[in-house]
């Protein structure tokens, strides 16, 4: 188990690696982005799901 200092390094880590890879995008625009593929993907695997396990449940 990481102790906190350990944890609190990798926590500023990724966020300097979250930072680079934003760039210049302003966080709210670049946070919209990102909801937007979490919630596409969420939904193309529920379909997907949806698809194998509910013609079986029949």
């Amino acid at each position: 188990m990481p102790s906190n200092r350990e944890r609190e390094e990798l926590h500023k880590a990724i966020w300097r690696v979250a930072d680079d890879l934003r760039g210049s995008v302003d966080g709210w625009d670049f946070k919209q982005y990102i909801l937007g593929i979490m919630f596409y993907r969420y939904i193309s695997e529920n379909i997907i799901l949806r698809n194998i396990y509910i013609p079986k449940m029949k």
